[in-house]
């Protein structure tokens, strides 16, 4: 069984930042600008998650 994931999503005003955690261990981030597009490079950056992780689940903390 896959490990639960534990992903914190910034959405600012310029950029999207994602961390993902597994037992209070950083094992990615992600800082991307999204040049006004906010809602495609959301999409990119979790599907990009998706594709790397494709056998866990996830919890996610969202700000912005």
């Amino acid at each position: 069984m896959a490990n639960i994931l534990n992903v914190g999503l910034d959405i600012g005003s310029t950029t999207v930042k994602i961390v993902v955690m597994e037992n209070k261990q950083v094992i990615y981030n992600s800082y991307e600008r999204h040049f006004s597009d906010t809602k495609n490079t959301v999409c990119k950056v979790l599907d990009n998650l998706l594709s790397m992780y494709p056998n866990n689940s996830f919890t996610v903390t969202l700000t912005g």
